[in-house]
């Protein structure tokens, strides 16, 4: 497989006195699933938190595309699309605006938005919703919401914070098709879960964290 995508290197990570991950080591390589499961409180999201560059005073060292994190946020802002475990729209704009708004902080001109914003919307049936409030939204919707923010700009990279929670059986199965279909066009995805059979049923690769550490860097379904 190409050379990876990102690579991260004794990756650590403390509040205050609690150590929160150390010593996390693996790659994500283009084109790629990437499973990385553990329990709740092993810091899957702290890691996830890391690799968008929402926490910047790790330990170690994170490398995407060729540029590093903590050094060169910028740069890593149109590589990167991200869905949080808890979106936080603003629950009074429309679900519509509140993607605009996204995209204008993102870097995207509104004539780039628009037709990306309405194939994701039919892709994730919630064309008929586009002009409700998001707070009038279930929570399900609001989590696909979601996935249509973090992918609008083509990310090379996409990073799902436990992205199958909260969503009833027909939506899990669209959002499982998504993931497929975007590895399928060299989308790189890493999503994080503390269930083992959804990813194992997604995943090429596995990684498992438990207790601050990886403790198993596994070959997945393929």
């Amino acid at each position: 497989m190409s050379e990876a995508l990102a690579v991260l290197e004794k990756v650590g990570k403390k509040f205050g006195s609690f150590q929160a991950l150390s010593d996390i080591t693996f790659d994500l390589r283009p084109g790629e699933v990437f499973g990385y499961i553990g329990p709740n409180g092993a810091g899957k999201t702290t890691t996830l938190r890391i690799l968008v560059g929402l926490i910047r005073d790790f330990t170690g060292s994170l490398n995407i595309g060729g540029h590093t994190v903590g050094k060169q946020r910028g740069e890593l802002h149109n590589l990167i699309g991200f869905l949080p475990q808890s979106v936080g729209f603003h629950a009074w704009r429309t679900a519509e605006d509140a993607l605009f708004a996204l995209g204008e902080l993102s870097g995207m001109t509104r004539e780039a938005m628009v037709p990306e914003i309405d194939r994701l919307l039919t892709r994730f049936s919630l064309n008929d919703s586009r002009h409700k409030k998001v707070k009038q939204l279930s929570g399900g919707m609001q989590q696909k919401l979601g996935f249509v923010q973090a992918m609008m700009h083509r990310p090379k990279l996409l990073v799902l914070d436990e992205p199958l929670s909260g969503l009833d059986p027909a939506s899990r199965n669209v959002v499982k098709d998504v993931i497929r279909e975007v590895r399928a066009e060299g989308t790189t995805v890493i999503f994080s879960s503390h269930i083992l059979s959804d990813v194992e049923d997604l995943a090429d690769r596995i990684g498992a964290v438990s207790y601050t550490h990886l403790r198993a860097h596994e070959t997945g379904r393929n």
